[in-house]
Protein backbone atom coordinates (compact mmCIF):
# COMPACT_ATOMS: atom_id res chain seq x y z
CA UNK A 1 0.00 0.00 0.00
CA UNK A 2 1.60 3.30 -0.70
CA UNK A 3 -0.35 6.88 0.55
CA UNK A 4 0.90 10.46 -1.01
CA UNK A 5 -0.50 13.74 -0.42
CA UNK A 6 0.73 17.30 -0.64
CA UNK A 7 -1.08 20.03 1.30
CA UNK A 8 -0.68 24.28 0.68
CA UNK A 9 -1.65 26.41 3.81
CA UNK A 10 -2.10 30.37 3.02
CA UNK A 11 -2.26 32.39 5.80
CA UNK A 12 -3.26 36.37 5.40
CA UNK A 13 -0.97 39.14 6.79
CA UNK A 14 -3.43 39.69 9.36
CA UNK A 15 -3.64 36.03 10.71
CA UNK A 16 -7.80 36.50 10.66
CA UNK A 17 -7.98 34.13 7.66
CA UNK A 18 -6.60 31.19 5.86
CA UNK A 19 -6.89 29.05 2.81
CA UNK A 20 -5.52 24.65 2.93
CA UNK A 21 -5.44 23.08 -0.15
CA UNK A 22 -5.11 19.08 -0.30
CA UNK A 23 -4.02 16.80 -2.84
CA UNK A 24 -4.00 13.19 -2.31
CA UNK A 25 -3.70 9.30 -4.34
CA UNK A 26 -3.44 6.25 -2.94
CA UNK A 27 -2.95 2.42 -3.94
CA UNK A 28 -3.10 -1.01 -3.23
CA UNK A 29 -2.34 -4.41 -4.30
CA UNK A 30 -4.05 -7.38 -2.44
CA UNK A 31 -2.97 -10.64 -3.25
CA UNK A 32 -4.38 -13.90 -1.25
CA UNK A 33 -4.50 -17.57 -2.47
CA UNK A 34 -6.62 -20.42 -0.44
CA UNK A 35 -5.21 -23.67 -1.28
CA UNK A 36 -5.73 -27.22 -1.17
CA UNK A 37 -6.00 -28.78 2.24
CA UNK A 38 -7.39 -31.95 4.14
CA UNK A 39 -10.72 -30.33 4.39
CA UNK A 40 -10.81 -29.34 0.75
CA UNK A 41 -8.67 -31.55 -1.31
CA UNK A 42 -9.78 -30.61 -4.84
CA UNK A 43 -10.78 -26.59 -4.36
CA UNK A 44 -8.14 -23.46 -4.62
CA UNK A 45 -8.76 -19.79 -5.02
CA UNK A 46 -6.33 -17.26 -6.37
CA UNK A 47 -7.08 -13.27 -6.27
CA UNK A 48 -5.10 -10.40 -6.95
CA UNK A 49 -6.69 -7.19 -6.90
CA UNK A 50 -5.35 -3.31 -7.43
CA UNK A 51 -6.79 -0.23 -6.33
CA UNK A 52 -6.76 3.40 -6.43
CA UNK A 53 -7.67 6.78 -4.16
CA UNK A 54 -7.52 10.37 -5.60
CA UNK A 55 -9.24 13.56 -4.19
CA UNK A 56 -8.67 17.07 -3.39
CA UNK A 57 -9.86 19.65 -0.61
CA UNK A 58 -10.08 23.18 0.32
CA UNK A 59 -10.93 24.37 3.52
CA UNK A 60 -11.41 27.94 4.19
CA UNK A 61 -11.13 29.75 7.45
CA UNK A 62 -12.07 33.13 9.46
CA UNK A 63 -11.51 34.45 12.79
CA UNK A 64 -14.60 36.58 12.98
CA UNK A 65 -13.02 37.74 16.12
CA UNK A 66 -11.29 37.00 19.33
CA UNK A 67 -13.95 34.35 20.21
CA UNK A 68 -15.18 33.22 17.15
CA UNK A 69 -13.85 31.38 14.15
CA UNK A 70 -15.72 29.98 11.05
CA UNK A 71 -14.63 26.97 8.33
CA UNK A 72 -16.04 26.19 5.51
CA UNK A 73 -14.54 23.44 3.42
CA UNK A 74 -15.51 20.93 0.20
CA UNK A 75 -14.11 17.36 -0.38
CA UNK A 76 -13.77 14.95 -3.40
CA UNK A 77 -12.59 11.33 -4.06
CA UNK A 78 -13.16 8.49 -6.64
CA UNK A 79 -11.92 5.12 -5.69
CA UNK A 80 -11.12 2.03 -8.36
CA UNK A 81 -10.32 -1.09 -8.60
CA UNK A 82 -9.71 -4.44 -10.31
CA UNK A 83 -9.84 -7.74 -9.85
CA UNK A 84 -8.59 -11.09 -11.20
CA UNK A 85 -9.83 -14.25 -9.59
CA UNK A 86 -8.65 -18.18 -10.32
CA UNK A 87 -10.92 -20.79 -8.79
CA UNK A 88 -10.12 -24.45 -9.04
CA UNK A 89 -12.43 -27.71 -8.04
CA UNK A 90 -13.55 -31.27 -9.07
CA UNK A 91 -16.00 -29.53 -11.51
CA UNK A 92 -13.22 -27.38 -13.70
CA UNK A 93 -11.28 -24.47 -13.22
CA UNK A 94 -13.67 -20.92 -13.21
CA UNK A 95 -11.79 -17.47 -13.73
CA UNK A 96 -13.75 -14.03 -13.37
CA UNK A 97 -12.14 -10.24 -14.41
CA UNK A 98 -13.66 -7.66 -12.91
CA UNK A 99 -12.50 -4.31 -14.03
CA UNK A 100 -13.41 -0.52 -14.07
CA UNK A 101 -15.75 -0.41 -10.87
CA UNK A 102 -15.34 3.02 -9.47
CA UNK A 103 -17.18 5.33 -7.15
CA UNK A 104 -17.32 8.68 -6.11
CA UNK A 105 -18.15 11.11 -3.18
CA UNK A 106 -18.15 14.56 -2.43
CA UNK A 107 -18.81 16.42 0.41
CA UNK A 108 -19.33 19.84 2.15
CA UNK A 109 -18.96 20.87 5.60
CA UNK A 110 -18.84 23.81 7.72
CA UNK A 111 -18.04 24.63 11.89
CA UNK A 112 -18.49 27.15 14.48
CA UNK A 113 -15.88 27.42 17.03
CA UNK A 114 -17.21 30.00 19.87
CA UNK A 115 -15.57 31.13 22.81
CA UNK A 116 -17.75 32.49 26.16
CA UNK A 117 -15.74 34.67 28.23
CA UNK A 118 -12.11 31.84 28.58
CA UNK A 119 -14.28 29.74 30.33
CA UNK A 120 -17.24 27.79 28.09
CA UNK A 121 -16.26 26.65 24.50
CA UNK A 122 -18.71 25.45 22.13
CA UNK A 123 -18.41 23.91 18.68
CA UNK A 124 -21.38 23.15 15.99
CA UNK A 125 -20.40 21.29 12.81
CA UNK A 126 -22.17 19.94 10.01
CA UNK A 127 -21.58 18.43 7.46
CA UNK A 128 -23.55 17.15 3.84
CA UNK A 129 -21.88 13.86 1.80
CA UNK A 130 -23.42 12.75 -1.69
CA UNK A 131 -22.27 9.36 -3.17
CA UNK A 132 -22.56 7.86 -6.15
CA UNK A 133 -24.30 4.72 -5.19
CA UNK A 134 -26.05 5.68 -2.41
CA UNK A 135 -27.24 9.64 -2.93
CA UNK A 136 -26.78 12.25 -0.36
CA UNK A 137 -26.73 12.51 3.24
CA UNK A 138 -26.51 14.87 6.11
CA UNK A 139 -25.17 14.86 9.73
CA UNK A 140 -23.49 17.06 12.60
CA UNK A 141 -21.54 17.57 15.66
CA UNK A 142 -22.01 19.46 18.27
CA UNK A 143 -18.97 19.48 21.07
CA UNK A 144 -19.37 21.66 24.45
CA UNK A 145 -16.24 22.52 26.98
CA UNK A 146 -16.63 24.26 30.46
CA UNK A 147 -13.06 25.32 32.36
CA UNK A 148 -12.93 25.78 36.15
CA UNK A 149 -9.06 27.77 36.01
CA UNK A 150 -8.45 27.53 39.62
CA UNK A 151 -9.26 23.94 40.06
CA UNK A 152 -7.97 23.10 36.70
CA UNK A 153 -11.20 20.99 35.84
CA UNK A 154 -12.35 20.47 32.57
CA UNK A 155 -16.18 19.60 31.53
CA UNK A 156 -16.75 18.42 28.08
CA UNK A 157 -19.61 16.79 26.06
CA UNK A 158 -20.10 15.45 22.55
CA UNK A 159 -23.32 14.66 20.78
CA UNK A 160 -23.28 14.00 16.71
CA UNK A 161 -24.68 11.75 14.14
CA UNK A 162 -22.38 9.76 12.02
CA UNK A 163 -22.28 8.10 8.00
CA UNK A 164 -19.93 5.64 6.26
CA UNK A 165 -20.60 4.32 3.00
CA UNK A 166 -19.16 1.07 2.22
CA UNK A 167 -15.70 0.79 -0.03
CA UNK A 168 -16.28 0.06 -3.90
CA UNK A 169 -13.78 -3.11 -3.05
CA UNK A 170 -16.28 -4.44 -0.39
CA UNK A 171 -18.93 -3.80 -2.89
CA UNK A 172 -17.93 -5.30 -6.09
CA UNK A 173 -15.27 -7.85 -5.39
CA UNK A 174 -15.58 -10.71 -7.71
CA UNK A 175 -15.18 -13.58 -4.39
CA UNK A 176 -18.43 -14.27 -2.70
CA UNK A 177 -16.97 -14.22 0.87
CA UNK A 178 -15.57 -10.40 0.33
CA UNK A 179 -17.96 -8.68 -2.58
CA UNK A 180 -21.82 -7.55 -1.73
CA UNK A 181 -23.28 -5.52 -3.62
CA UNK A 182 -26.31 -5.03 -1.39
CA UNK A 183 -24.65 -3.67 1.42
CA UNK A 184 -25.95 -0.63 2.58
CA UNK A 185 -24.32 2.81 3.72
CA UNK A 186 -23.95 2.69 8.13
CA UNK A 187 -25.39 5.63 9.98
CA UNK A 188 -24.80 6.13 13.81
CA UNK A 189 -25.58 8.80 16.15
CA UNK A 190 -23.66 9.20 19.99
CA UNK A 191 -22.96 10.77 22.63
CA UNK A 192 -20.40 11.54 25.27
CA UNK A 193 -19.68 13.48 28.92
CA UNK A 194 -16.31 13.52 30.33
CA UNK A 195 -13.96 15.15 33.01
CA UNK A 196 -10.46 16.15 32.42
CA UNK A 197 -8.40 17.71 35.64
CA UNK A 198 -5.11 18.78 36.08
CA UNK A 199 -3.29 16.99 39.34
CA UNK A 200 -0.01 19.09 38.59
CA UNK A 201 -0.35 21.91 36.41
CA UNK A 202 1.48 21.59 32.95
CA UNK A 203 3.12 18.21 34.54
CA UNK A 204 0.54 15.50 35.11
CA UNK A 205 -3.39 15.41 34.37
CA UNK A 206 -6.04 12.16 34.13
CA UNK A 207 -9.20 12.30 32.16
CA UNK A 208 -12.24 9.75 32.62
CA UNK A 209 -15.77 9.93 30.07
CA UNK A 210 -18.35 7.53 29.11
CA UNK A 211 -19.58 7.24 25.58
CA UNK A 212 -22.81 5.62 24.51
CA UNK A 213 -22.90 4.81 20.18
CA UNK A 214 -26.04 3.24 18.45
CA UNK A 215 -25.67 2.13 14.86
CA UNK A 216 -28.62 1.40 11.86
CA UNK A 217 -26.61 -1.14 9.24
CA UNK A 218 -23.22 -1.28 11.10
CA UNK A 219 -20.93 -2.73 8.21
CA UNK A 220 -19.41 -5.43 9.79
CA UNK A 221 -16.60 -7.30 7.21
CA UNK A 222 -18.99 -7.74 3.83
CA UNK A 223 -22.58 -7.59 5.65
CA UNK A 224 -25.08 -5.11 7.49
CA UNK A 225 -25.85 -5.69 11.20
CA UNK A 226 -28.97 -4.59 11.37
CA UNK A 227 -29.03 -2.62 14.65
CA UNK A 228 -26.46 -2.59 17.14
CA UNK A 229 -24.93 -0.52 20.04
CA UNK A 230 -21.30 0.55 21.63
CA UNK A 231 -20.73 2.47 24.97
CA UNK A 232 -18.38 2.38 27.56
CA UNK A 233 -15.46 4.18 29.60
CA UNK A 234 -12.36 5.48 28.35
CA UNK A 235 -9.87 6.81 30.98
CA UNK A 236 -6.25 8.36 30.32
CA UNK A 237 -3.07 9.66 32.33
CA UNK A 238 -0.66 11.95 30.68
CA UNK A 239 2.31 12.89 31.91
CA UNK A 240 5.00 15.76 30.15
CA UNK A 241 7.61 17.91 30.42
CA UNK A 242 9.31 19.74 28.30
CA UNK A 243 11.06 17.07 26.15
CA UNK A 244 9.05 14.44 27.10
CA UNK A 245 5.24 13.07 27.06
CA UNK A 246 3.93 9.75 28.28
CA UNK A 247 -0.08 9.36 27.73
CA UNK A 248 -2.12 5.50 28.96
CA UNK A 249 -5.03 5.23 27.84
CA UNK A 250 -7.46 2.55 28.63
CA UNK A 251 -11.06 1.81 27.13
CA UNK A 252 -13.65 -0.67 28.47
CA UNK A 253 -16.25 -1.06 25.68
CA UNK A 254 -19.68 -3.40 25.56
CA UNK A 255 -21.15 -3.76 22.24
CA UNK A 256 -24.14 -6.07 21.19
CA UNK A 257 -25.59 -6.56 17.52
CA UNK A 258 -29.03 -6.19 19.10
CA UNK A 259 -30.60 -8.60 16.74
CA UNK A 260 -28.56 -11.88 17.63
CA UNK A 261 -27.70 -10.14 21.25
CA UNK A 262 -23.85 -11.54 20.23
CA UNK A 263 -20.67 -9.04 21.15
CA UNK A 264 -19.57 -7.32 17.77
CA UNK A 265 -16.50 -8.71 15.94
CA UNK A 266 -13.17 -6.62 16.31
CA UNK A 267 -14.37 -4.64 19.22
CA UNK A 268 -11.91 -5.53 21.86
CA UNK A 269 -13.57 -5.64 25.48
CA UNK A 270 -10.71 -3.82 26.92
CA UNK A 271 -7.88 -1.55 25.25
CA UNK A 272 -4.60 -0.41 26.84
CA UNK A 273 -2.76 1.95 24.60
CA UNK A 274 0.71 3.45 26.04
CA UNK A 275 2.32 6.23 23.60
CA UNK A 276 5.56 7.95 24.64
CA UNK A 277 8.05 10.68 22.65
CA UNK A 278 10.96 12.03 23.70
CA UNK A 279 12.66 15.43 21.63
CA UNK A 280 16.15 15.12 21.11
CA UNK A 281 16.49 17.78 19.53
CA UNK A 282 14.21 20.95 17.72
CA UNK A 283 15.05 18.18 14.77
CA UNK A 284 15.17 14.62 16.39
CA UNK A 285 11.91 13.48 18.13
CA UNK A 286 11.82 9.52 18.86
CA UNK A 287 7.96 7.94 18.93
CA UNK A 288 6.95 4.62 20.82
CA UNK A 289 3.30 3.15 21.34
CA UNK A 290 2.58 -0.50 22.20
CA UNK A 291 -1.28 -1.52 22.14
Amino acid sequence: EQQYSVRLIRQMPDSKSNQQVQLFVGDIERMSSDNFDATHPSDSEFTETTGQRIGASFQQSIQLNRFNSFSAGIETERSSFSSDLFFRSMFGDFTDHVGGKASWSRGVYLFDQLQIQEKLFLTLGGRLDEHKQFGTTGTYRFTAAYLLDKTGTRFRGVIGTGYKAPSVFQLYHPSPYIGNSNLLPEKSRGWEVGIEQELKRDFLSASLAYYDNYFEDLIVGIQNVDRAFSRGIEAAIDLKTANFRSRLDYTYCNSQDKSTKDVLIRRPKHKLVLGTEYKFTDKLLLNFMAR
